[in-house]
């Protein structure tokens, strides 16, 4: 996702914040495949 782009993986000073970027990042995939499927759904009913 392009949007990830502006976590930086780097721990700055003494505080490590990989665990709290690894939770956002899978809150933000998990919000966006909510997504898509809530925008995929309606034409997957229009094609049956």
């Amino acid at each position: 996702m392009k949007f990830l782009k502006i976590f930086d993986r780097t721990p700055t000073a003494r505080f490590d914040y990989r665990p709290w970027i690894e939770a956002a990042e899978l809150e933000l995939a998990i919000k966006q495949a909510a997504l898509e499927d809530d925008l995929t759904r309606p034409l997957a009913d229009l094609e049956r």
